[in-house]
């Protein structure tokens, strides 16, 4: 039990040793700037009720930022975003469907991992949160997700879950974009 327990934390400082010499050569953009483009499926439910929508689909977009805060590539990400957070409910004969157009921000934390100069994979979470312009009222949510650039390209994948809600509606989306940095990639 000794000896592999032994093994083990050999393993684990050679392999902290290595990342932070491979590390230490790498020099990481302090920052990126780009537009993206996807599409959300946005599902919602009312918190005093039975009811929840049918899974919808709408266009997503909009202009992201990052900002490298640490020595390592550790970087606060965020943007402005439009996104609608529409919905679909049916109840026996009854129909009921929705647009809510929302401007987005989300604040993320997103870490770096450099593959190579000109890749990294992106996983990130934070709060996503905004405005409701049709309801006027605020709602946010828990992000988490993953991206991966390479070169000037990027692209991503992930899911809000609702936790600020909204006229009693909890709204979860997922959402996927591609896009392109035009600034402070390599």
């Amino acid at each position: 039990m000794k000896k592999q327990i032994m093994k083990l934390v050999a393993i684990v400082v050679f392999s902290t040793v290595a990342t932070s010499i491979s590390a230490q050569s790498v020099q990481y953009p302090s920052f990126h700037m780009g537009i993206r483009a996807g599409f959300t499926v946005n599902s919602s439910s009312f918190s005093d009720t039975n009811l929840s929508g049918a899974s919808k689909t709408f266009p997503y977009g909009g202009l992201a930022a990052d900002f490298k805060i640490a020595s390592i590539p550790l970087y606060l990400e965020t943007g402005v975003y439009y996104m609608n957070k529409g919905y679909k409910f049916e109840y026996e004969n009854y129909t009921v469907k929705e647009d809510d157009h929302f401007i987005h921000m989300p604040l993320l934390a997103s870490y770096h991992i450099y593959i190579n100069d000109n890749m990294a994979i992106q996983p990130f979470a934070g709060f996503a949160g905004g405005y409701l312009t049709k309801a006027k009222e605020f709602e946010g949510a828990v992000r988490l997700g993953c991206g991966i650039n390479f070169g000037r390209l990027y692209a991503n994948v992930g899911y809000d879950i609702g936790v600020i809600k909204h006229n009693r509606r909890s709204n979860n989306t997922f959402f996927a974009t591609i896009g392109f940095n035009f600034l402070g990639s390599r």
